[in-house]
């Protein structure tokens, strides 16, 4: 039997077969080639670190700002009422009869204490003593300017005396009232003053306080 020649087989050609594929382009279903023990690193372990850090910083501010109270606590307290200072003993208050009379300027010691600490029998202020014209009375006036603080010099005249301010040349009469126009804000302060007799002599108290400068209503330091 003779041998038949078999026609050439080809592949058969299907339909909608995507052809031939551009260099350096791959196919849709392709995946990149990955290295051998590669691992895509743990997003939520991250983000549990960051948690872990975040929190651990609150735990530590805890006791900083306890302690910060604790610290600051003196600042909170409620500031303590003035006692009487004694100033002075008198053997009889000046004539005041035909005008104001100087008593004296008189340092006051007191004990001092800031937020923290307790200073005793440290100068914290002066004061002017006065007897206003036509009483018997004594006045204690603090020898700092309502102005801005500074130190308030007496003036004596042949009609007195009076007191000016050498920083905004604010004047003052012999019982303090201001002395028009005048920087200041308000009239020297006045404290409060105690007199009690003793053995035929007069013991002479101040409840001493500072008052903040520059306005018109008198407040006093905290």
């Amino acid at each position: 039997m003779d041998d038949i020649p078999l026609a050439p087989v080809t592949p058969a050609v299907r339909k909608n077969q995507p052809g031939p594929l551009p260099p350096g382009r791959v196919p849709p279903t392709a995946h990149h080639a990955v290295a051998p023990g590669f691992q895509e690193p743990p997003r939520r372990g991250f983000f549990m670190q960051a948690l872990a850090v975040l929190l651990g910083g609150l735990v530590g501010l805890v006791p900083l700002a306890a302690g910060l109270a604790v610290y600051l606590d003196p600042l909170r307290r409620i500031r303590g009422k003035a006692e009487p200072v004694p100033v002075t003993t008198l053997d009889a208050l000046p004539d005041a009869s035909k005008h104001d009379a100087l008593v004296g300027l008189y340092k006051i010691m007191a004990n001092r204490q800031d937020a923290w600490n307790l200073y005793p029998n440290e100068p914290v202020g002066a004061v002017y003593l006065v007897v206003p014209k036509g009483t018997k009375e004594i006045k204690a006036l603090n020898a700092t300017c309502p102005h801005l603080g500074c130190f308030v010099d007496v003036q004596q005249g042949s009609d007195g005396y009076s007191f000016k301010c050498p920083c905004h040349t604010s004047a003052f009469t012999g019982d303090g009232s201001r002395i028009m126009p005048c920087v200041s804000p308000r009239n020297m302060d006045e404290m409060k003053c105690t007199v009690t007799k003793v053995d035929g002599r007069l013991d002479v108290s101040v409840v001493f306080e500072n008052f903040q400068p520059g306005l018109e209503e008198k407040k006093p330091k905290t």
